[in-house]
């Protein structure tokens, strides 16, 4: 479903597709990710929603996707990392930030990701990083320019 003129993810189109591993999403018109958008993809190991002009990530976007292993964000207009954002996310070992407009990253943004091994934010707007914003990331975590701009 990459490279279309896709707007809108709506979770019940995603009923059903309890075994499916990968999700390409990328290069579509994506603003935001609601909540429990992919709920319903138990199995998903992968999903990419690299090159979209999304500007909002809802809360729990990303609940229910408790076996993904990376994630990619890359390339969009996100502005914030929320608390919890990524809480769901225990088993993601590489998520790519790079390319955002992101400003702000909340403390506790990385909460639940304690097998994150890569984390690639360069490319953005950062110009703060808070005490303890990393703590919840127990694994040994590589990160790749965290911010540039």
């Amino acid at each position: 479903m990459s490279t279309n003129c896709l707007n809108e993810l709506n979770a019940d189109a995603f009923i059903g597709l309890r075994s499916v591993l990968t999700i390409w999403l990328y290069t579509n018109n994506f603003t935001e990710i609601k909540n429990n958008t992919f709920i319903h993809l138990k199995s998903c190991v992968e999903l990419n929603l690299e090159d979209n002009p999304i500007e909002k990530l809802e809360i729990d976007a990303f609940k229910g996707l408790k076996t993904l292993e990376r994630l990619d964000l890359s390339t969009n207009k996100l502005t914030r990392l929320q608390k919890n954002l990524f809480s769901d996310l225990q088993n993601c070992r590489l998520l790519l930030l790079w390319k955002n407009n992101i400003s702000v990253v909340e403390e506790g943004s990385f909460n639940g990701m304690g097998q994150l091994t890569d984390l690639e934010m360069a490319d953005n707007s950062i110009t703060t990083l808070y005490n303890n914003m990393f703590v919840s990331l127990t694994r040994k975590c590589f990160m790749k320019q965290i911010y540039t701009k």
